[in-house]
């Protein structure tokens, strides 16, 4: 650094973390057609009518507030919408609260 606060910032690069992708895809599904540029493709997915994405998505921030992982996961994956996770909760601050929590119902019991 300078005397006035100015200088390079070293970026090390140390590979990708749990979750991390290298790209985004776009097209989920397999329903690709062209369109009349080569590269604009045209995609027909899978949707939830309204009234179901609405009922899914008050469930989805019940479980989200309650900080429930495992139904958020499970919601996700039983919802019609192609979510297929490639590896298990991978949060890990969620895992070693998971780990050390303890039943409210065995905590009064033990009082």
């Amino acid at each position: 650094l300078n005397d006035k606060g100015e200088g390079d910032i070293e970026i090390v690069y140390s590979g990708l973390r749990p979750g991390e992708k290298l790209f985004e895809e776009l097209l989920i599904g397999e329903n690709v057609t062209p369109t009349q540029h080569p590269q604009v493709m045209r995609a027909s997915e899978t949707y939830l009518e309204w009234s179901k994405l609405e009922c899914f998505l008050k469930d989805l921030a019940l479980y989200c507030n309650r900080n429930d992982c495992d139904t958020i996961r499970g919601l996700l994956i039983s919802c019609p919408l192609d979510f297929r996770p490639a590896n298990d909760i991978e949060d890990m601050l969620w895992l070693s609260e998971k780990k050390n929590f303890t039943p409210r119902s065995e905590v009064l019991e033990a009082i």
